[in-house]
């Protein structure tokens, strides 16, 4: 006979005890046997593991499976079922429930039989994690059942129902009440009927299994107790609490954002925020645990069955969503534009456009493109992030004539030079920076980096435009808008409104939209034409509340917690969460002059006559689509980047199709075969994103760790090296005589200078003047770019050589960039004595520290309060409407600081005090008149005195003289001797600088 009930299916193998009976004698003997429910067409059958019977004369037999029915019951509750009420029939279940106790917790077990008016006894068993823990009988006088077992026991003397669920975590309990009539003969309780199950331990809440995508904000869970928590002293008067650490979440996949020791208590549950790591790459899906420990103090303090079980506590599963983060969007040439989802076409309009905004970040980057060759080309971006703003502007055809300065004989010389528009870039902030966002030149080109991970890098292209290439983060999929697309992984729908519908050609179904490799239509670049309340190019910035990069934590227990990863973020170098990098941190805080100076904003200007007009072949020059086509194909097939991205990656990972169209195009427009060796750029980059960002052309390590084939990476080099270099960890080592970035500055050649940002002109008024940037060409980066600094005056009638000469180390921006530290301006509106209204410097650099350039670019230091200069004039005059007196600006009506009767009254005296017209220095006036009268008196009698005694050393002095050369055959004249004078700065406060000064 097998009591009890039969086993489900998600049971798997039940072991049982199964009765052997003897006519009168049930369960004579007992032996354990097991059962398996298994699964059919026909339904649940049972397998059973028979061990040898204890007798010889004794055999299994079955019976049928259906519990005794209609009021039948028998010991075993199964058949042979008798209907003469030997045993009570129970009808519901109890129920287990948490209760709180003083030192502790109980599960009250529960049941109301209201099925006999006979008295009956009960037995409750009591089940943790399906083993038989505990039972007692009990004997109600209303057939009603109130069992409980506890975790608390007072001082030692525990009840054999106390401190069962001591040590007892993450357990389930269940109890189970069995009956039998009183006073019968029948002595056996069949089995019975099974409460609900409870669970005894910390859950996760809403859901057990975490689910977080690498684009999204964060998923946060909820930690709660089932049942209450109680404190182990009654006395106590804190709140009862228990602490726990994640101690193991893959910081390689997430991250948690509150910290990684949180609190539960009765009243609130432990919060976390975990976000999937933003690593940039492209890692596939995963899932990973998080692992949590206990702190020992709170679990002391506690009830038992929190009792050294800091340990014993369940992980949480968490799904890591990758999404892709190695593709771009570039638009090069005259444009083409290739979106995140690779869809390929041309844009042929002047203007602002928008090329990406994020849909729920205060990111977004406007690109400029100007007429160029009948159709337009990108010539300028400026990018938002929070109220940073970073422009790279080529856009400023005016700029290309220069003036220079030279010193001939002593003389300064003015020159005119012409450039290649020159490239200009700005970094402009509100109150304070953004951090995590900058723009630095490294290795030929302008990249600018966004605290999400994304880069927007940028290449020179021709003598006046640009190459644009943006590069995505995990935190872009299906969250941005622009000329780039919306990124989501389907190409179809990037030719799209703002509000997400299609253009025209895809509203009556046929969803063709701007054709692949077409040009867009006027419908489509209209909608992105950024609108001027928005443009940042007209100078529309936010200066609002700062961007916020979110501070997340990996956790590794208590002693182990880092919490420096901003917005997720663990590709590339560490950021701070609240500051800059370094060098423009320490510019935007200390140098005002590192900030905007006189960007000017204003509107792209071109003949507004002009109108697109896309050549055809053959193009004036006689170049076929033929040839063309074969040129750019040959050009880029043949190139060493070709040879090394296209072996390792062969699967389509990276297009060149478009990169061959583009060029056909290009080569087309400018009739210019030149242009073909840009192809090669444009691969570079598409091949770096690849390479870095998907692991499965990554190699393994000899520890087997995976990473970027470096091996490949740094043999890609900016331009190939010219042809005149080594490629070197992804740096050109050129040739003998040959520097920068792709060896084609000449070392034997000084650079150029062609002026200083802000026209040449710095007012003391408005900055501090204590730096310049210098713009020009053929700047090397390294340590002995130094700035030379001629001293000079100036006023109306131009520019007057000082003899002190400066030499300080210099700043390298970029090749076209450099800044210079300034000594303390000469024109110092409040400092007391003599002092200058206005000076300047003549700005050259050299590489080397020897090799200077030719020409000097001008700034003017000047008090605009009386003086307006000119750089290109080379002149500073006076206002009309001030005073210039002791070498101090002062405005007209203004008090003599010193005198306050007296002011500066230009039409009086301009360069001198005038009386001031006010009653009470009249007043004044009057009463020393009446004192004057005294003193000229006495001014008079000591003139009179004072010529009768020059007069009288006169004569005595020519006396002596007679008498001296009556002695001498001759008087000998006084020669004077120049004296040459040397100084230097006591304190240097710009690293390596010296000065010479000569009288």
């Amino acid at each position: 006979m097998i009591p009890g009930v039969y086993p489900d299916i998600a049971d798997g193998i039940k072991v049982v005890t199964v009765c052997a009976d003897m006519g009168d004698e049930p369960c004579k003997y007992m032996q354990t046997h097991c059962i398996k429910a298994c699964n059919s067409t026909d339904g649940v059958y049972y397998v059973h593991f028979l061990y040898g019977s204890p007798g010889t004369k004794m055999a299994y037999c079955t019976d049928s499976l259906i519990p005794c029915q209609n009021g039948s019951n028998s010991a075993t509750g199964f058949p042979p079922c008798s209907k003469n009420n030997s045993y009570p029939i129970l009808k519901g279940k109890p129920t287990v429930a948490f209760q709180e106790k003083p030192r502790g917790i109980a599960v009250v077990c529960n049941y109301i039989n209201e099925n006999h008016d006979k008295e009956m006894d009960f037995l409750v068993k009591w089940y943790i994690n399906d083993e038989f823990v505990y039972e007692k009988l009990y004997q109600p006088d209303d057939n009603t059942v109130s069992a409980f077992i506890s975790d608390e026991c007072k001082s030692g003397n525990c009840q054999p129902n106390q401190c069962i669920l001591s040590k007892r975590l993450n357990s389930h309990i269940q109890c189970e009440v069995r009956a039998r009539f009183r006073n019968t003969s029948y002595v056996e309780f069949p089995p019975g009927v099974k409460s609900n199950t409870i669970y005894a331990g910390l859950i996760v809440q809403p859901n057990t299994i975490v689910t977080v995508s690498e684009n999204d904000a964060g998923q946060e869970f909820h930690i709660v107790s089932t049942f209450p928590i109680v404190l182990r002293n009654k006395t106590s008067t804190a709140v009862p609490k228990i602490s726990i650490y994640i101690v193991s979440g893959n910081e390689n996949e997430i991250l948690t954002q509150k910290g990684c020791l949180q609190s539960v208590t009765n009243d609130a549950p432990a919060v976390y925020n975990i976000i999937a790591t933003r690593d940039n790459i492209n890692d596939r899906d995963k899932y990973t645990y998080i692992q949590f420990t206990g702190d020992t103090a709170t679990f002391n303090e506690a009830s038992r069955i929190w009792k050294n079980q800091e340990d014993n506590l369940q992980p949480i599963k968490v799904v890591v969503k990758d999404v892709p983060s190695d593709t771009i969007c570039e638009t090069t040439g005259d444009p083409h534009i290739t979106t995140f989802d690779k869809w390929y076409y041309h844009l042929y309009a002047p203007g602002d456009f928008l090329l990406y905004e994020h849909t729920s970040l205060p990111i977004k980057v406007q690109t400029r493109m100007a007429p160029c060759y009948g159709v337009t080309c990108n010539c300028g971006v400026a990018v938002q992030i929070g109220t940073t703003h970073l422009f790279i502007d080529r856009c400023s055809n005016d700029d290309n004539e220069h003036v220079t300065y030279k010193t001939e004989n002593g003389e300064v010389v003015k020159e005119v030079m012409t450039s290649d528009t020159r490239v200009k870039t700005f970094e402009i902030h509100g109150n304070k920076a953004t951090p995590g966002s900058n723009i630095q030149y490294k290795n030929g080109q302008y990249i600018v980096t966004f605290p999400t991970g994304s880069v927007l890098t940028v290449s020179l292209y021709g003598s006046s435009y640009i190459h644009v290439t943006l590069t995505a983060s995990s935190d872009d999929f299906d969250k941005i808008k622009g000329l780039c697309g919306n990124f989501d992984g389907n190409a179809i729908n990037d030719v799209q409104y703002k509000d997400g519908s299609f253009n025209y050609d895809c509203k009556s179904g046929n969803c063709e939209q701007i054709g692949y490799n077409m040009e867009a239509t006027q419908e489509f670049y209209e909608i992105w034409r950024v609108k001027d309340v928005e443009n940042l190019f007209l100078g529309e910035l936010y200066l609002g509340d700062p961007y916020v990069m979110n501070h997340y934590c990996s956790c590794n227990g208590e002693n182990n917690i880092k919490c420096d990863y901003c917005n997720g973020r663990t590709d590339g170098e560490s950021l701070e969460c609240d500051q800059t990098n370094g060098r423009r941190k320490r510019a935007v805080e200390d140098d005002p002059d590192d900030l905007v100076a006189d960007f000017k904003f204003g509107p792209l200007v071109y003949d507004p006559n002009f109108e697109i007009l896309v050549p055809e072949f053959p193009t004036p020059s006689g170049l076929t689509e033929e040839y063309t086509r074969r040129l750019c194909n040959e050009t880029l097939v043949n190139s060493d980047t070709y040879s090394l991205c296209l072996n390792p990656i062969n699967n389509g990972s990276v297009a060149i199709n478009d990169i061959i169209e583009g060029c056909v195009v290009d080569v087309k427009v400018f009739d210019d075969t030149s242009i073909a060796k840009e192809t090669v750029l444009v691969l570079q980059e598409r091949c770096k994103v690849v390479l870095s960002r998907n692991p499965m052309y990554w190699k393994k390590t000899e520890n087997g760790t995976l990473v970027p084939p470096t091996d490949v990476l740094d043999k890609i080099c900016v331009n190939e090296c010219n042809g005149m270099g080594e490629c070197i960890n992804g740096t050109c080592d050129c040739y003998d005589g040959l520097g920068g970035s792709d060896c084609s500055i000449s070392l034997i050649e000084p650079p150029l200078v062609f002026a200083v940002l802000g026209d040449g002109i710095c007012d003391v008024r408005q900055r501090s003047c204590k730096s310049a940037l210098v713009f020009g060409k053929n700047f090397l980066e390294g340590k002995n770019i130094a700035c030379h600094l001629q001293h000079i005056g100036v006023n109306e009638n131009g520019i007057i050589l000082s003899p002190t000469k400066e030499v300080f180390s210099g700043i390298f921006k970029t090749p076209e960039e450099v800044k210079c530290p300034l000594p303390e301006p000469a024109v110092q509106p409040n400092a007391p004595g003599e002092g200058t209204v206005a000076s300047g410097y003549l700005i050259s650099i050299s590489n080397d520290g020897e090799l200077i350039s030719e020409s000097m670019a001008v700034m003017f230091l000047y008090d605009s309060v009386c003086q307006t200069c000119d750089a290109s004039a080379g002149t500073c005059t006076t206002k009309e409407n001030s005073c210039t007196i002791n070498g101090h600006c002062y405005e007209a009506s203004q008090t003599n600081p010193e005198n306050g009767c007296q002011q500066c009254l230009p039409e009086e005296n301009g360069v001198g005090w005038s009386k001031k017209q006010d009653d009470a220095c009249e007043d004044s006036d009057e009463d020393s008149d009446e004192d004057s009268d005294e003193d000229s008196d006495n001014t008079l009698l000591i003139i009179i005195c004072s010529f009768a005694a020059i007069f009288l050393l006169i004569g005595f002095v020519l006396g002596l003289m007679m008498c001296s050369c009556c002695k001498v055959s001759c008087c000998e004249r006084n020669k004077v001797v120049p004296v040459n004078y040397n100084s230097s700065h006591d304190n240097d406060l710009y690293g390596s600088h010296s000065k010479e000064t000569t009288a």
